[in-house]
């Protein structure tokens, strides 16, 4: 008996079944001895000619009862007859040489049928197994399953085998079923996707399709409803094979989703699940909440059957990424480290991991790289692994980290990387003059090449204090710069003065990559700024208050300059860049780096006083002052004469007018001018006159003021004309007088003697009373 060869196919998170050996053929299928049709336990597969003459279908599966006969038909091409023979690995070692394991064979003309009956011992245990049909021109069957024929064609196919007496699923039952849009779009596990439209059926099959997993190792069932209404989900798997869902631990679990919208629920069958194939079923149920009897009765809703393979947990080794590349060092240097995650599962022995040459490892938590590592731990567990270049020899490296552990699959990790030879960096030139710049102002940028070579990562280039540096000339200037060139590098580097600080700079520009550098020797200078005025010192003369003064000016210059300047006045003066406008308490001046201006500065004439203080010029750190000083005059009046002699008049008649002048100096408000009791005013000697005027001239006043008695009563008068303007103020002096008419005339009144009245006679004691009865009148006009 030959050895049959197999492998095991692991991928982390499913199990494949193992790889079982072809039936051998020298021609195999090429001249039209092939198999057109499989049909067994429910299933069929038409197949059209096949070019190889070993085909597998381990998703579909038949379902047979153990102790119970089966029809088993078979269709060859339209050419020739063939022999068949059917097998079943029934001790799942892989092969189907052991005694019991040729079920029956037959024949059938070409393009005919041929149905043989077959039946699995009554005493094999329930479980799903290798079934292998094998076809062969021209020998009589039964054929060795390993024996070598000239044509035909062998397919493999599962088969599960139900325990008991035979029986079938029944559906999970509804009364209205998926009538009104309630049911099943799409079932998607472990590796099945099958989308379905609205169902007719509230039970439909689906046993061509096998989901497989893994037991004890969780998985994703996604279930989506029609678009109308929302469903409840329960999963079910006959773990038994008793054609019932109800035994404990066979509903698996339950979820809800929305109307069209998946839900996704994490499934585990059981670790200790016997490997096998098992019915699953998949039952959407509206408006009632999971889990459901899996045999109860509800209104809405859909069931669907499928076929599900459980495996039996294998240890397992898995990495990931499975491929590094660790790069460039140099030779003497160790690479820079590269990370991937080792992830076991149920492991039964030690790992044991080995690395190629120029090539070392650790975990994350270790201190110290190795070359081989034995991780004595079993189980299932995940490490971080750090891994890079040694270093110790030029040349490119590859290879595979390998880890292997008795039981599992052998892992390796590919690795690539490259030493190169010790670097170097060279400059040219090595020293730069940065010339000079105004403070706050960049210098003007110059270069140096920067060379190197077997360089493996990115080359730093720091500048001293006081200078940046860029790989362009206009832009992108730092402190400090990364210049990646591998491995070879060819750059120019600008190089020039910040202009933070003034003073002279010196230093180096380090050009490092780790064991090479170069220096790069700069100098150069940052030039303060400075302000000059001419003249140093301004008289603003005079001006009345409320008035601006006559402007003076002085020449601001300036160098070095890197911003603008500023020109402040002091209180009470303001200053402008033109002579005729512009004026205000500050003013800025945008010239660089070298100023000439003429700045006007007069008094501002806001208040009266003496104004003194300095106009500064200001940028930066330089500044300058220009000393300032005028007065702005108060406010005032003067009269002449400051007092006046009215002519006398007649009472009844307004005096004879006389008048004085009003002058006055920095007024900033009307003048009032008011006449006291007896006296009156007016701006004209022939106008209209009154006790009060207001007289709107400013800021300076010129009037006559004509002043008169008014004659309205007998008498001597005197006092002031007051003349107020803010808070100036001057007195004119008046007096005069007001005589009775000089033409009074008499009239005798009564009789023409005079009327003697005797006091004594009266009682009254004394002379006697003379009683004049006349009239006093005067033929004065008005």
């Amino acid at each position: 008996m030959r050895n049959i060869f197999f492998a095991l196919l692991l991928v982390w998170g499913t199990a494949a079944w193992a790889q079982y050996a072809n039936s051998p053929y020298t021609t195999g299928t090429g001249v039209g001895d092939y198999i057109a049709s499989v049909s067994f336990g429910g299933m069929t597969n038409a197949t059209g000619a096949s070019a190889s003459p070993y085909n597998t279908y381990y998703n579909m599966t038949g379902t047979v009862t153990r102790g119970v006969a089966f029809d088993f038909t078979l269709t060859p091409g339209p050419s020739y007859g063939q022999y068949w023979t059917v097998y079943v690995d029934l001790n799942s070692n892989n092969n189907f040489l052991d005694s019991g394991e040729t079920l029956g064979h037959g024949y059938s003309a070409a393009g005919a049928a041929a149905t043989i009956s077959l039946t699995i011992p009554g005493s094999q245990a329930g479980g799903t197994y290798r079934l292998r049909v094998r076809c062969v021109y021209g020998t009589v069957g039964p054929h060795g399953v390993d024996t070598s024929y000239t044509y035909g064609e062998a397919e493999d196919y599962n088969i599960l085998v139900q325990t008991g007496g035979g029986g079938s699923y029944t559906n999970s039952p509804y009364t209205s079923g998926t009538t009104a849009g309630d049911y099943i779009t799409n079932v998607t596990f472990a590796g099945v996707n099958n989308t379905t439209g609205a169902a007719a059926s509230p039970y439909n099959t689906y046993y061509n399709m096998t989901g497989t997993v893994i037991a004890g190792v969780a998985f994703n069932f996604s279930l989506t409803p029609g678009p109308s209404w929302g469903q409840y989900w329960t999963v079910y798997v006959d773990f038994n094979n008793n054609f019932s869902f109800g035994d404990s631990g066979e509903t698996l679990g339950h979820s809800y989703s929305a109307a069209g919208t998946a839900a996704t629920i994490s499934l585990t069958v059981p670790g200790s699940t016997t490997p096998g194939t098992y019915r699953l079923r998949v039952r959407a149920v509206y408006g009632t909440v999971g889990p459901h009897g899996w045999n109860t009765s509800y209104t809405y809703g859909e069931a669907e059957d499928y076929n599900l393979q459980v495996n039996a947990p294998v240890p397992t080794l898995a990495a990931s990424p499975t491929s590094l590349n660790l790069g460039s060092t140099n030779v003497g240097v160790p690479g820079t480290v590269v990370n991937y995650t080792l992830t076991a599962s149920i492991l039964t022995n030690d790992t044991l991991i080995s690395a190629p040459a120029g090539v070392e490892f650790k975990r994350s938590t270790d201190a110290t790289y190795v070359t081989t590592m034995t991780i004595p731990t079993t189980g299932s567990w995940s490490l971080t692994m750090n891994v890079r270049l040694i270093g110790t020899s030029v040349g490119s490296v590859s290879g595979n980290i390998v880890h292997t552990s008795t039981g599992a699959n052998t892992l390796n990790v590919a690795v690539t990387g490259n030493v190169l030879g010790a670097p170097s960096l060279n400059a040219n030139p090595t020293s730069l003059n940065l010339g000079n710049t105004p403070v706050g102002a960049p210098g003007t940028a110059v270069s140096y090449v920067l060379t190197g070579s077997n360089l493996v990562q990115g080359v730093t280039v720091t500048a001293p204090t006081g200078v940046n540096v860029s790989t362009n000339a206009t832009s992108g200037f730092a402190q400090s710069i990364t210049v990646t060139q591998t491995p070879t590098m060819n750059q120019t580097i600008w190089v020039r003065l910040t202009g933070a600080s003034a003073g002279t700079v010196t230093g180096n520009v380090t050009n490092v990559h780790t064991t090479a550098s170069v220096n790069v020797a700069v100098t150069g200078t940052v030039d303060p700024p400075s302000l000059g005025a001419n003249p140093t010192s301004l008289n603003l003369g005079n001006t009345p208050v409320g008035t601006p003064g006559t402007p003076q000016s002085y020449d601001l210059t300036g160098s070095n300059l890197s911003t603008t300047t500023t020109v402040t006045a002091p209180t009470g003066v303001e200053v402008s860049l033109t002579q005729s406008g512009g004026y205000a308490a500050s003013v800025t001046i945008n010239q660089t780096p070298t100023l000439a201006q003429q700045v006007w500065v007069r008094l501002a004439g806001t208040s009266a006083g003496t104004v003194t203080g300095n106009v500064t010029n200001v940028h930066t750190t330089a500044s300058v002052n220009v000393a300032v000083t005028g007065t702005v005059d108060a406010p005032s009046l003067q009269v002449n004469p400051t007092s006046l002699t009215l002519p006398t008049t007649s009472v009844g008649t307004p005096g004879t007018p006389q008048s004085y002048d009003l002058t006055g100096a920095g007024l900033v408000s009307n003048t009032v001018v008011n006449a006291p009791a007896n006296f009156e005013i007016s701006l004209s000697q022939t106008g209209s006159y009154s006790t009060s005027l207001n007289i709107n001239q400013t800021p300076t006043l010129n009037a006559t003021i004509w002043v008169r008695l008014t004659g309205a009563t007998l008498g001597s008068f005197n006092g002031n004309v007051t003349n107020v303007a803010g808070t100036a103020s001057v007195n004119v002096a008046v007096t005069g007088a007001v005589t009775p008419p000089n033409n009074l005339a008499v009239t005798r009144n009564g009789p023409a003697a005079t009327t003697m009245v005797d006091n004594d006679a009266q009682g009254t004691g004394g002379n006697g009373l003379v009683i004049l009865d006349i009239t006093l009148a005067t033929a004065q006009a008005a």
